[in-house]
């Protein structure tokens, strides 16, 4: 066995040289938009990144499209640099799976521990006339909820779904044509207030500042796990 072997590899010439890691700005790459939870989290968590790793510069880095892959499939096929990371939505990326081909491979990534877990928070326009569960299976039944949507996988199109096969009263396929894509959550808002949807389930911190706005009431709350 060689010296190299022995001692676990190569080492890199800064840490020989007692350099401390990180020596350039960090990368965090955010796979959705400005606009919503994930934008938030990353932003948030980059600030004590910084500091734990004492990162000279945390560059943000909004890679939008296809609910997340196209920012998925560029740091999977990034050269490794240690200094580029993203924040992943694992629900979301695990549905994908299923539905198609991806250009990367889930298990093949490195892992950090998970940051959160949030529930979802149903909002429905104040006009609407949904009070009750009865009132919203009715809704999906007769086709009068229009759900808000950012991509066919986000939490979006999940929540309602997921409610309607859990609780048997709805099948995913009631509700699947009633979803309408908007890049941004505050564009789903002014459908809202178009009166083009009635409907946005996402994550609960959200939806939370339109429900405090008065543009959507507070319907339904998921558990978190």
């Amino acid at each position: 066995m060689d010296e190299s072997t022995e001692s676990g590899g190569d080492m890199d010439e800064s840490t020989e040289s007692g350099d401390s890691y990180p020596s350039e700005a960090v990368e965090l790459v955010i796979p959705y938009g400005t606009a919503g939870g994930y934008n938030a989290y990353t932003r948030l968590v980059g600030q004590y990144l910084g500091d734990v790793l004492g990162a000279p510069e945390i560059v943000y880095n909004n890679i939008v499209g296809a609910g997340g892959r196209v920012a998925t499939n560029q740091v999977f096929n990034a050269d490794p640099d240690g200094h580029t990371m993203m924040l992943m939505n694992g629900d979301n990326v695990s549905l994908q799976e299923v539905l198609y081909d991806l250009e990367f491979e889930p298990l093949e990534m490195t892992y950090f521990p998970q940051v959160t877990q949030e529930s979802a928070l149903f909002g429905i326009a104040p006009d609407a006339g949904i009070e009750t569960w009865d009132d919203f299976v009715n809704g999906v039944q007769n086709d009068e909820l229009k759900f808000g949507s950012e991509s066919p996988t986000s939490s979006g199109v999940i929540a309602p779904i997921l409610a309607g096969a859990n609780a048997g009263r709805y099948e995913p396929s009631a509700i699947i044509d009633n979803f309408v894509q908007y890049p941004t959550k505050n564009e789903m808002i002014a459908g809202v207030r178009r009166g083009n949807i009635n409907v946005i389930a996402s994550s609960y911190s959200s939806v939370l500042p339109f429900v405090e706005s008065g543009d959507l009431d507070p319907f339904l709350v998921t558990p978190a796990d």
